[in-house]
């Protein structure tokens, strides 16, 4: 075979018979036998790489070293390009690659437009040049930017979204140093920060950057080309968390690109051989392991080499760029999800000293801006002002739902890390959660919920899950909901009509349901007394509510005082609460209930083991009292749990009560708190909002989502979770939520 057209036609051959030669591999594995194929799906006699153990030291980074400064020209650039107000005359002094074609498109390459920017980046090998190509629709390159100029000693070694914003950075390396660095990029390509990584030994290359535990967090894939050895940094942005040793193989075969081509969301790795020229994909497990072997055939020219993986037509699938180092041809491969090729063709001929160094989406998903939050026990909810629903954080049981009952699609965990849409496509007024399950109110006043249904807490007239909004049995047209209960058995969820009628459904071992009984109920049931409520609102196995003249009502459990009217005696249907208090708002927590004046004080009641009551002591109350340090709130949030926040009418965050994981959010995770104390970072909050189970989220007055506390199941939605790597990705201070702007 002479070029990569010729290995394209037995790419497609061999891809036929992927099942038959794929071979399970071990990173602990000491041989890999190469599998017995027909001869026509063998182009070559060299042996598939097989992963030795490795006994070397791994990459370690010491400090010093010098930093990629940022060229003048690139923000720039980068920002005309994403913007399409790229000017017609570049200045001369910017020098980059020309564009013209040498072959035409093939037909089946996709004409619609592309869902985000795409760039192929090159650099100069000579004179240290940095330039863009602009991918357009049909893989078409359709503009070109010189990008300003850096040391040669500088390379882009890879490209991934490595602090959880939406954005794709880069990674760098310096040849001569040693220096790694990471270029972190806003959603036009521009550059907003630039962090050291410290200094590698050279003989380390970095041979790309994957997500390669499934885990939404980006880590860099390293190669001794001394050794052998290859390994992985975990990472967590730009802090190294483990250096992981995947094995060794012999120094011909080189590590080309991480990502996603065997079809199964997972980063995959594409090797070459330098000396047979062999290509191979290694399908990844999500636990550093080689899961399937692919020999995609034989390439013998030196000339032609593997330039980068990306996907360039828009089509959701990743594509494999080549270019001719003699020539300067460059080809695109377009597959198909599965590594099969669905076209080739030449994007252009350029002087071989350009080199492509992969391929940039700036954005790599819209930023969208939350005006309403909800929390759950390892779920959080966020509402769109166009009414659109994002989930993040635990789905074992369908609570985000968006449709699935698992987590990162193709990988083992059950969790997503940052912000999915509720599936549906309804537009919603409101989210409420509760421990596993969330409601949506929808803009006619039609009640829709999701997750698991255990006590009938979906309101359907069933005990059945599901993963995607189902409408509430009855046609009530509601105008508020609330979600309570646990995972236990106790689930449940109220709503108010707009005439103030009550109606509860799900759970009612405690009488939660207010209905008079303790019978669980699969549809909504009228709340007994014949009060009208302006709102609710859910605790573990409680309900308090508030009529039009402040005056408060509970209802279900109250063992620990939580109705806070100088008793324990639980009720099964609403009873004066609240100490004779008129409240602007009520919030109820696990087992306590705060209430917050028209003044801006704040009163609460019940259990107090953490704090939670702000009174300065862990004693509990069975009546209403003050919120220590005289501050006022103009809003007050106990989020079903054992802390309480508030924000103040200048947007200041306060929180007390437990401080597990560091949900109060003042930098610290031990110790609970029993006064309000300030949520760390000076940021200005329109709401606060406290969770069932040790983590918080607010949105500041600018509109950004920030959340804090714990995070093994990604419910900060930052991209970063704890429970694979067993590494501490919970937050004591607020970290920003993915796709934020």
């Amino acid at each position: 075979m002479s070029g990569p057209a010729a290995l394209r036609r037995h790419v497609v051959a061999t891809l036929t018979r992927f099942v038959a030669f794929a071979l399970l591999v071990s990173c602990r594995d000491t041989a890999l036998t190469r599998p017995v194929v027909v001869a026509e799906a063998t182009p070559s006699a060299g042996a598939l790489p097989s992963l030795r153990p490795s006994a070397a030291v791994m990459p370690a980074a010491r400090t010093g070293g010098t930093m990629p400064a940022v060229p003048p020209e690139w923000n720039a650039s980068m920002a005309r390009l994403g913007s399409g107000r790229l000017s017609a005359s570049l200045s001369a002094s910017l020098r980059r690659p020309t564009s013209a074609r040498t072959a035409p498109i093939a037909a089946s390459v996709s004409s619609t437009g592309l869902p985000f920017v795409r760039h192929i980046l090159l650099e100069n090998s000579t004179t240290g040049d940095r330039a863009a190509w602009v991918i357009g629709p049909g893989a078409q390159i359709t503009q070109a930017v010189g990008l300003g100029n850096l040391s040669t000693a500088w390379h882009m070694a890879g490209f991934g979204d490595f602090n959880g914003d939406g954005y794709e950075d880069i990674l760098w390396e310096n040849t001569s140093d040693g220096t790694r660095a990471i270029w972190f990029l806003n959603g036009t390509g521009g550059v907003i920060a630039a962090v050291s990584l410290g200094v590698v030994p050279t003989q380390w290359n970095i041979a790309g950057a994957g997500d390669f535990l499934g885990t939404g967090q980006e880590d860099i894939l390293w190669e001794n080309t001394t050794t052998g050895d290859r390994a992985v940094w975990l990472m967590n942005g730009s802090t190294v968390t483990a250096s992981v040793t995947i094995g060794n193989l012999d120094i011909a075969w080189h590590m080309i690109a991480a990502d996603n081509l065997c079809g199964d969301n997972k980063d995959d790795i594409l090797l070459e051989n330098t000396t047979t020229g062999d290509r191979v994909l290694w399908c990844m497990d999500n636990a550093l392991h080689v899961a399937n072997s692919v020999l995609l055939g034989n390439l013998a020219t030196p000339t032609w080499r593997i330039a980068g993986t990306g996907d360039i037509d828009g089509d959701g699938n990743n594509d494999i760029l080549w270019e001719n180092t003699v020539t300067g041809e460059r080809v695109a491969w377009l597959l198909n999800g599965v590594a099969g090729v669905t076209a080739a063709f030449t994007l252009t001929v350029e002087v071989p000293a350009w080199r492509i160094t992969g391929v940039l989406i700036p954005q790599t998903w819209t930023p969208v801006t939350f005006v309403s939050l909800s929390l759950g026990r390892a779920h959080t909810c966020g509402l769109t002002g166009g009414g659109t629903g994002y989930c993040w954080g635990l789905n074992d049981v369908g609570r985000l739902g968006d449709g699935s009952f698992g987590g990162v699609p193709g990988t083992v965990y059950n969790f997503v890390p940052t912000p999915i849409a509720v599936a549906g496509g309804h537009a919603f007024t409101q989210i409420t959660s509760a421990d596993v399950h969330s409601c949506g109110l929808a803009t006619g006043g039609a009640a829709f919920c999701w997750g698991p249904n255990r006590t009938g807490n979906l309101g359907t007239g069933d005990t059945l899950g599901t993963a995607t909004p189902a409408a509430v049995t009855g046609g009530i047209a509601f105008t508020v909901l609330s979600a309570g209960g646990g995972a236990g058995g106790g689930a449940y969820t109220c709503g108010l009509t707009s005439g103030g009628a009550a109606y509860c459904w799900g759970g009612n071992g405690n009488g939660q349901l207010g209905d008079g009984t303790t019978t669980n109920r699969l549809t909504p049931v009228a709340v007994a007394g014949g009060h009208g409520f302006s709102q609710l609102s859910s605790g573990e196995a409680f309900v308090c509510g508030l009529i039009p003249a402040g005056t408060a009502y509970c209802w279900g459990s109250n063992a620990t005082g939580a109705f806070g009217n100088g008793t324990v005696v639980a009720s099964t249907a609403p009873v004066a609460a609240g100490g004779g208090l008129i409240f602007s708002k009520i919030t109820a927590g696990y087992s306590h209930t705060c209430g917050l004046t028209s003044a801006g004080i704040a009163y609460c009641w019940g259990t107090n083991s953490s704090g939670q009551l702000g009174n300065g002591t862990t004693v509990g109350s069975l009546v209403p009292v003050a919120v220590t340090g005289g501050l006022s709130f103009a809003d007050l949030d106990a989020g079903g749990g054992n802390s309480t926040c508030g924000v103040t009418g200048g947007g200041a965050a306060y929180c007390w009560g437990d401080n597990t994981a560091g949900a109060v959010g003042d930098g610290t995770n031990t110790n609970h708190r029993s006064v309000p104390t300030p949520v760390s970072g000076g940021l200005l909050f329109s709401i606060v909002r406290q969770s069932r189970f040790w983590h918080a989220c607010g949105i500041t007055t600018s509109g950004t989502t920030y959340c804090w506390g714990y995070n093994a199941f990604g419910q900060l939605g930052n991209g970063g979770h704890s429970i694979v790597t067993q590494d501490d990705h919970d937050s004591a201070v607020p970290v920003k939520v993915a796709g934020q702007p």
